[in-house]
């Protein structure tokens, strides 16, 4: 449910205006940090709260059984790739 964002850009961008000068290293750590768990922690809630809904609306379906099926399968590796792996090399290849 995320909203497509450029994270990538925008962390080369804030990195280049630090280099320069134009932002303090300090201060938008401390900005980032608190983006980050903000983020995460909206996160979490949408998925809290709008689990009873849409387990009421789409839970008896065919389709949810099996995405369920293929999480339970996948989760983790999927949870690996896209949190750690695949975020580093998108960093590293710009």
């Amino acid at each position: 449910m995320g909203a497509p964002f450029p994270g990538t850009l925008i962390v080369i961008a804030v990195g280049a205006f630090c280099r320069q000068g134009f932002l303090s290293w300090y201060t938008t750590g401390l900005v980032a940090l608190a983006c980050v768990v903000a983020g995460d922690s909206l996160s979490y809630a949408m998925g809290y709260y709008a689990r009873e809904p849409v387990l009421r609306r789409f839970g008896s379906s065919e389709r949810w059984a099996q995405a369920e099926s293929t999480f339970e399968r996948w989760g983790g590796m999927s949870v690996l790739l896209t949190r750690f792996l695949i975020t580093g090399l998108a960093v590293r290849s710009t």
